[in-house]
């Protein structure tokens, strides 16, 4: 994964760990993810895996969903398949 990728990643990570996220920061972090990142899939399992239930109005799960979601549906499904069981 690239390096800056893995950045935003980390930033999305901790704004995540808190019981309840700011969901503009969470929406900038992810923003970021989709515009710089949509042609490198590899960041989907490593986004997918910071789905949370601390957010108690799933905005910051929504988000990281949408964003999944809308890259191409054989890159979604092949690497939502490759870390869920």
């Amino acid at each position: 994964m690239n390096g800056t990728c893995g950045s935003v990643i980390d930033a999305l990570k901790k704004h995540l760990e808190v019981d309840h996220p700011d969901t503009l920061t969470v929406d900038q972090l992810v923003t970021e993810l989709h515009r710089n990142f949509i042609t490198v899939p590899e960041f989907v399992p490593d986004m997918l895996g910071l789905l949370s239930d601390k957010d108690e109005r799933d905005e910051a799960s929504f988000l990281i969903l949408k964003a999944a979601e809308d890259l191409d549906n054989h890159v979604y499904i092949k690497k939502d398949s490759e870390i869920l069981p």
